[in-house]
């Protein structure tokens, strides 16, 4: 605790103010490690789906798109191609240390 220049004890006030402002700070670093958590937990999702997507493209099985007619549609190897450079780069970006 912190005591004034001239030494004399801290009154109920100041001891009071010095608390609250502990459990602020332990909240506000509480809330911070909560925070960063989430995002490694957010992030390592991010990477788990990006590389089963890469995979399902680079696996050479049959894959289907929607059409604005709500139709299936095979992906042709252009698109296939596309996607998968797309999912190499989600993969580089999610999945970095």
């Amino acid at each position: 605790t912190d005591k004034k220049a001239d030494d004399k004890p801290l009154t109920t006030a100041e001891k009071e103010l010095e608390y609250q402002k502990r459990k602020k700070t332990e909240a506000e670093n509480q809330a911070k490690s909560e925070a960063e958590a989430q995002a490694a937990r957010d992030k390592q999702q991010a990477c788990t789906t990006s590389r089963e997507a890469l995979r399902s493209l680079e696996s050479g099985i049959r894959m289907m798109s929607v059409n604005e007619k709500g139709e299936n549609i095979p992906i042709d190897d252009s698109e296939r191609n596309n996607r998968a450079s797309r999912a190499r780069a989600a993969v580089a970006k999610t999945c970095a240390p």
